[in-house]
């Protein structure tokens, strides 16, 4: 899945797919070990949508620390450093 896609999702989805990805890879590991499936790349694959999901919500929940009516974290300081550049 890609990062346009899963951006688009609210955290509920978000949750429920990193949920229903980590079960994906426990069954995957599970068949790669008794040799019912052929394709080990297919871990990777899913071991980069889990790290994007994470990424994202972990992304939505420190943008949620700023406080309220401000845009960025810069806002927070003016946008300038101590020295006033």
């Amino acid at each position: 899945m890609k990062i346009k896609e899963l951006r688009e999702k609210t955290e509920n989805e978000l949750q429920s797919l990193l949920k229903e990805s980590r079960e994906k890879l426990r069954q995957i590991k599970f068949d790669l070990k008794s040799r019912q499936s052929k394709n080990p790349q297919e871990i990777n694959q899913t071991k980069k949508v889990i790290a994007r999901i994470l990424t994202i919500l972990s992304t939505l929940r420190s943008s949620d620390a700023i406080a309220p009516g401000l845009r960025s974290r810069s806002d927070c300081y003016g946008g300038v450093g101590e020295d006033g550049r």
